[in-house]
């Protein structure tokens, strides 16, 4: 499954090679994601902690960093401006209590990720303050689960242990901005949730502008001149 979902993501960057042609000023330029530095927390509402009715649970929580990729490449090109990059991290908890003779054991089990991703801001619906993206995270997943039970019967119910691996999540979904440095993210994919929410805030200047302000032709600096050599005679 995870094979299919990379081919069709390749296939799909293939498709669309085209459309990084530079932009005419005077058309409508889809390109562009949030130009500023974004962090948030957000929280799953679909998750393994709820496909059976947990004992209590602590659902998928996270919290993300995103910066834009003309930042960091000091770039103004249509393809810096479409890329975000950033970091993410997300856990959930849940519980199950178990009877065993005249007394009861809990197993806890916990998943948690900590990725780096790529997002791809396309505007497919000319809507100035809402930001459709794709997302491509990759890292570290860890599951682990314990034993809650009392020490009379701890022989008899096991001591589970921690399982990692490689995490490849993919998801689409939609930023809007409903103040001047605050937007709701919503996103549906193949994660540790299949649906979250968040709230970001976004400071700092916008990436654009300054890579264009530092790349104008007063803001340079000219080259220093020549130092004249000195016309002073020796004594």
């Amino acid at each position: 499954m995870k094979k299919k979902i990379v081919l069709i993501l390749l296939a799909g960057a293939l498709l669309s090679a085209p459309i990084f042609a530079k932009s005419n000023p005077a058309e409508f330029d889809p390109f562009g994601s949030p130009q500023r530095v974004m962090a948030g927390v957000k929280i799953g509402l679909l998750s393994w902690a709820f496909t059976v009715t947990p004992s209590a649970a602590i659902p998928p929580l996270g919290a993300s960093v995103e910066i834009p990729f003309s930042m960091i490449s000091k770039s103004d090109s249509d393809f810096a401006r479409s890329l975000n990059l950033g970091f993410e991290f997300m856990f959930e908890q849940w519980s199950y209590d178990y009877p065993f003779l005249t007394s009861s054991y809990s197993y806890i089990y916990s998943n948690s990720y900590i990725t780096l991703f790529g997002a791809f801001y396309y505007d497919l619906f000319r809507v100035a303050k809402l930001k459709p993206f794709a997302k491509l995270n990759l890292g570290y997943f860890v599951a682990s689960a314990s034993v809650r039970a009392p020490a009379s019967i701890q022989p008899f119910v096991g001591n589970p242990t921690a399982v990692s691996s490689l995490a490849i999540n993919v998801s689409v979904g939609a930023r809007y901005f409903f103040a001047e440095n605050f937007s709701a993210v919503a996103e549906i994919g193949y994660g540790i949730s299949l649906f979250t929410l968040g709230v970001e805030y976004s400071f700092g200047p916008k990436a654009a502008e300054a890579v264009k302000a530092k790349n104008k032709p007063g803001n340079k600096k000219p080259p220093a001149k020549p130092k004249k050599p000195s016309s002073g005679k020796k004594k």
